[in-house]
């Protein structure tokens, strides 16, 4: 067995009792030199700039707002004037039609108008016209009453087709209204069959055609027409036909033309006194105040 040095021993346990502090070099970090950091520029103020720009974006803002409104202000007049001017063209465009519309109708009516006047005027001009020649009436005898002769002739240019006439001789002092009646009770009623049987009378005056009767007067016309007061007796005829207007003769003839238009003549005469250049008495027809007419 060794024996140890007493101071050794204590060296040895204070050098295990305290260990050695680390390595300062391992722990520390290594930083630049101080010339190496770059100097740090502080801020500018934000007071100047800041400013600036709120003044710039509140004047391009103004800018904005006023150019906005400027435009739809100017997009409400355009519309409104867009508007305006599309309904001025259409009216315009409606007074337009309207004035040709009108013009076209005024156009065919005048047309239309002068066309029918035309044909009327033609019709008219073209028309078959019935009227008497001659009229002759005698006294009969034997209670035969009062007869007399009509001649009938178309004064027209175009033939009177399916003529048909009737005719009555009134006598006595009320004849004149025997004959106003009579007409009367005729109106518009159109001849028929059981009136009168129809012809046709071609235009034209033919000429006066002498007859063999002593004192008679010449037939003439394209129609005779014998009319008569039926039977009466002598003296109640011959007391007629001392009366003024005492013997009246009516006749009517309905006719139409090739077209087929209807046409109408009445004629009337009375039987009337008069002086001859001898200062004879002397009595005649003459035509009626009333009932003389063509239609």
């Amino acid at each position: 067995m060794t024996s140890e040095n007493p101071d050794s021993v204590a060296k040895n346990q204070s050098t295990n009792s305290d260990p050695k502090p680390p390595d300062k070099s391992e722990t520390i970090p290594q930083f630049a030199p101080a010339g190496a950091v770059p100097k740090i520029q502080a801020p500018p103020s934000p007071h100047s700039y800041q400013i600036t720009c709120n003044k710039n974006r509140d004047r391009y803002d103004k800018i904005k707002f006023w150019a906005e409104l400027v435009g739809i202000l100017f997009l409400i007049a355009y519309t409104y004037e867009t508007c305006r001017t599309n309904n001025l063209t259409q009216c315009a465009l409606n007074i337009s039609k309207q004035q040709f519309t009108d013009s076209q109708r005024a156009s065919k009516d005048q047309f239309e108008k002068a066309q029918t006047a035309s044909t009327q005027q033609f019709r008219q001009d073209q028309r078959p016209y019935i009227w008497h020649t001659s009229v002759n009436n005698d006294f009969l005898h034997n209670g035969n009453g009062i007869v007399a002769i009509i001649q009938l002739s178309d004064f027209g240019k175009s033939p009177a087709i399916d003529e048909r006439a009737i005719g009555k001789i009134f006598a006595g002092r009320n004849a004149m209204k025997q004959a106003e009646d009579w007409f009367v009770n005729l109106g518009n009623r159109r001849l028929g069959s059981e009136d009168a049987s129809p012809t046709i009378i071609p235009p034209g005056i033919p000429q006066a055609i002498p007859q063999t009767t002593p004192h008679a007067p010449p037939l003439r016309g394209f129609a005779k027409m014998s009319v008569s007061s039926g039977p009466m007796d002598d003296k109640k005829a011959q007391a007629a036909a001392l009366i003024n207007g005492g013997v009246v003769i009516v006749l009517r003839s309905e006719y139409f033309d090739a077209s087929g238009h209807f046409y109408r003549s009445d004629m009337c005469w009375q039987r009337e006194f008069f002086w001859n250049e001898e200062g004879e008495r002397e009595a005649g027809l003459a035509p009626c105040a009333n009932h003389n007419e063509i239609h």
